[in-house]
């Protein structure tokens, strides 16, 4: 691999770092979710504001914590967006 490459990697590697950083101290909840409704990532706001853990928020699915999503319409949402 030549240097131009290896330091462009090591760029993003460090934007993403930084990216990451952001979203786990931003003042808002911030939360990945995936097709089955399990939350892949939830920052430290999301956790405080609805009082759990990151552990067990990541046990749990949108559906679990947000009672107007149900499985229909997530799934039809996942379907517009997929």
């Amino acid at each position: 691999m030549s240097g131009r490459f290896r330091s462009f990697d090591v760029k993003k590697q460090e934007h993403q770092h930084a990216a990451n950083l952001m979203l786990d101290y931003a003042p808002v909840a911030a939360y990945w979710t995936r097709k089955d409704g399990s939350f892949a990532w939830v920052n430290q706001c999301a956790c405080d504001m609805l009082g759990y853990t990151r552990e067990e928020l990541l046990d749990l699915t949108i559906h679990a914590i947000d009672k107007e999503v149900d499985r229909d319409f997530w799934s039809r949402y996942w379907d517009e967006i997929d």
